[in-house]
């Protein structure tokens, strides 16, 4: 099972560099923004984000380029809380901490 994991874990971090690769831009964009929703409130969700970006049609090429967002350093997990989404059925989401570019 433990390897399936593993296998699994490869795959995801593939795919989001390859959405990465195709919304540069748009990443440092939705980043930037995330880091200021941070700065203010002291944590950022991807429903905060997509309200942004859909009030600006600041929208990603594909929506699987969400899921890089928060893969680069600096970012940290501190909880999760259910979207308020509609179309998300009130799954869990990450609440996000920028704690800069010099953590892992």
């Amino acid at each position: 099972m433990t390897e399936l994991k593993l296998v699994g874990e490869e795959l995801k971090r593939e795919g989001q560099e390859r959405v990465a690769a195709k919304n540069e831009a748009w990443l440092k964009n939705i980043r930037e923004f995330a880091r200021v929703v941070c700065n203010i409130e002291g944590s950022v969700t991807t429903d905060a984000l997509r309200q942004y970006a859909s009030l600006y049609h600041r929208e990603p090429t594909h929506h699987n380029a969400w899921s890089a967002v928060f893969s680069q350093k600096g970012w940290k997990r501190i909880g999760y809380v259910q979207s308020k989404r509609p179309e998300a059925h009130a799954r869990p989401i990450g609440v996000w901490q920028w704690i800069g570019d010099n953590h892992e």
